[in-house]
């Protein structure tokens, strides 16, 4: 079954001396609807003329099960919808400002799909779309399935003007793996990467919102799209439902290293500037699936060891505010 894995993790700096601090976490412990606390719905036919209906938790398409995110496509008749599907969002629970957010994800695939990982403006119901900003980290259609997409848009650059920016990828049988896809957000760009590779750069031109809305709160969307302008180009075939996207233990051992030093294991790429001058210890594997060491407080040889869960679901953000002042995400 095609999976998603998400380790979700914010990490802000506290004090003067800039220890980063894990201020938000999400373990999928607890078999049954995602977390109501960190995670809403998009409910309905949403956008882009697709062909499903994304439910409200129902546990059909969004649902823990055994320590694991459960994002499910159905074949199925949901009022003048013929598909069902779940679209999770944190535009309620947690908007942010800056940093990292990394997903490590096996995504569906076959004629019709439409995978995303992506940020929306939270402005969006004032300023309406493409004015407060879009980031789509990971996007792939069915009928092209070896080809993932960055792309941004913004009200100086979208698909509405055919002009939006981005990149195209070509990795092959992104479906039959596990890969990681990260978005390192700072105020002067945008770094989009999928595993060990920068697939995308958009730089702040500095002429203002219209290219550059990116200094305000956005909010996290996964979502598996049936069919759609783009999705359903060359039609959907029902024959591959159900499909899904679930969240998987990372089995990796990780390390950030100090100033300068490149971090080992996969996905936390070097891009990371503060958080990587602190931590000084690798991440452990405590089970034989998973676990990890996060930043605690500094100590002499190196930080203090917070272990996490084999059900750990994440992304990374490493944001840039301080903690000891309230993290402004």
């Amino acid at each position: 079954m095609n999976r998603l894995s998400i380790l979700l993790i914010i990490a802000g700096y506290a004090g003067a001396a800039e220890v980063p601090t894990l201020v938000w976490s999400d373990e999928f412990d607890t078999p049954g609807a995602p977390d109501p606390a960190k995670w809403g719905y998009e409910v309905g036919r949403i956008r882009n003329k697709e062909e499903q209906f994304y439910t409200k938790d129902r546990r059909e398409n969004a649902r823990v099960e055994d320590g694991h995110l459960i994002l499910e496509a159905r074949k199925e008749d949901w009022g003048k919808a013929a598909y069902t599907s779940a679209s999770l969002t944190t535009s309620e629970t947690f908007p942010f400002q800056y940093g990292r957010v990394e997903v490590r994800a096996k995504i569906p695939t076959g004629r019709g799909l439409w995978p995303a990982i992506w940020l929306l403006g939270s402005n969006i119901q004032a300023a309406g779309w493409p004015t407060c900003g879009e980031i789509d980290i990971m996007e792939n259609v069915g009928f092209d399935p070896d080809i993932l997409h960055a792309t941004i848009h913004t009200k100086a650059f979208n698909h509405g003007l055919n002009n939006h920016k981005g990149a195209k990828f070509e990795l092959a049988k992104p479906w039959a793996d596990f890969h990681s896809y990260a978005l390192d957000w700072h105020p002067d760009r945008l770094d989009i990467w999928v595993d060990e590779q920068k697939t995308f750069t958009y730089a702040n031109d500095g002429t203002g919102t219209a290219s550059w809305p990116f200094d305000l709160k956005m909010y996290l969307i996964l979502n598996v799209a049936v069919g759609g302008s783009w999705g359903g180009a060359k039609g959907v075939d029902a024959a591959v439902f159900p499909q899904r996207m679930v969240e998987q233990e990372i089995t990796d051992q990780r390390a950030i290293r100090g100033p300068g030093e490149y971090r080992n294991g996969v996905g936390l790429h070097d891009q990371l500037p503060g958080l990587r001058r602190w931590l000084r210890t690798d991440i452990h594997p405590l089970s034989s699936r998973f676990g990890a060491a996060f930043v605690g407080q500094d100590m002499s040889d190196g930080v203090q060891v917070a272990p996490c869960t084999d059900q750990w679901f994440a992304v990374l953000f490493d944001c840039q505010q301080q903690v000891a002042h309230g993290p402004s995400l």
